[in-house]
Formats: C-alpha cells, structure tokens, sequence
C-alpha cells in the first residue's frame, strides 16, 4: 500500500478509514518516493474516494501552484473518474481572458486577494463542467520591490456555483519550489476538511463545514 511519509495519521483517523477501496488500492500505481513524499497522498486517496462514492468531479485554477494541484489529484488511481482537469492562468491577462477574473479589481492587488480566488473557483466549473472547484493565488516567492515579504495565498472552493470554503494560507520562504507544494498539500488538507465528515453527498443549502 503507498503511504504518504510527511503526513502520517493514526490508523483510526477519518483519512484511513477512507484509504482503501474494495480494489485495496486508492492511489495510482508507479509512484516514486519522491511523489508520495512530495503530495499528501492521504488527502488525495480520501477526496477520491468522496468524489467517486457520491458520483460527483472536481476541477482546478490554479495560479500561484502552478499546475502541483493537478499533478496531486491526478495520482489517485482512476483519476478520470473524479477529476475533469484544471488551468494555470499565470498571469492577469490569462486570468481575465479565460476566468472572467475582473481586471480593475486584478490590477490593484496584482492578482492575489480573495475576491480573485473566488472568481478563479466560480468560474472554472463551466470550463470543466464538473461540481466541485478549488482557485488558487498567491506568492511563492518574495517581491521586494511591491513589498510583499511574507509568502501566502488566497484559495476558495466552490460547489455548484457557491463558494462554500476560502481562506488565506501562509508559508516561510522555503524557495518557490517547496513554497508551491506546501500550499498544494494545505489545499489538500482544507478542502478534505471541509468534505462531509460521514462521506455522504454534499446537497444544497449549505448549513455548516463539513467536519464542523
């Protein structure tokens, strides 16, 4: 069985009740160590298992990670089943032209805020047609010069066209490399938390957090 090396839990913890399927097997085959080692494959095999149990998809847009949370939730084995795929929109004009990403509101915080994680997640779900959406922007490496030193970013996600999670998450400047999988495996962990503790299927309205 793949076991994630970073991020161990206890053998009566939500995730590995979630770990295996009747195929004994939730994650891709072939991983290197150094993919288990890089992604929290817990989270992943738990949000797979979720997703293919209640028959729902996810998609992301992604910014600041760059293509790391595709590349995470593509190493759950059967990864088609669940997952429609995503979109790294690196820049404002990428962010505007295929997110709907307001520009006036982009340019004045050079892309990073909430708001902008929001309306990455929104608007996504057309372009994949799926339930479930996860926007991501931030800094994965300082820039001295508009005065941003602490590294952070902003995710939401979105079911159905409701953001129903956001937050802010931060980093130390382990170099944008480390910086951008970490904030992949905080998503990871943010948006498994947020999925429906008994597993069921997530329905409108949205009273509460999922293992709130």
């Amino acid at each position: 069985m793949l076991m994630a090396t970073f991020y161990p839990f206890g053998s009566g913890s939500r995730v590995s009740a979630f770990r295996t399927g009747a195929s004994g097997m939730i994650l891709g085959a072939g991983l290197t160590s150094t993919q288990e080692r890089m992604y929290n494959t817990e989270y992943i095999s738990a949000i797979r298992q979720f997703m293919v149990n209640n028959n729902q998809t996810v998609a992301v847009a992604e910014s600041v990670t760059a293509g790391h949370l595709q590349a995470a939730i593509s190493l759950a084995i059967e990864a088609s089943k669940f997952f429609q795929g995503g979109i790294t929109a690196y820049n404002l004009g990428q962010k505007s032209r295929h997110l709907h990403v307001n520009p006036i509101h982009a340019t004045s915080c050079n892309s990073v805020s909430q708001i902008v994680a929001e309306e990455m997640a929104r608007n996504v779900i057309p372009l994949f047609s799926c339930d479930w959406s996860i926007g991501i922007t931030g800094y994965a490496s300082p820039m001295p010069d508009m005065g941003i030193v602490d590294l952070f970013a902003f995710y939401a996600v979105c079911f159905r066209g409701d953001i129903v999670h956001k937050a802010k998450i931060k980093s130390e400047d382990l170099g944008p490399f480390k910086v951008q999988v970490h904030f992949t495996n905080e998503v990871l962990k943010g948006f498994f938390e947020y999925l429906p503790a008994d597993g069921l299927a997530f329905q409108k309205p949205y009273s509460k957090k999922g293992r709130g």
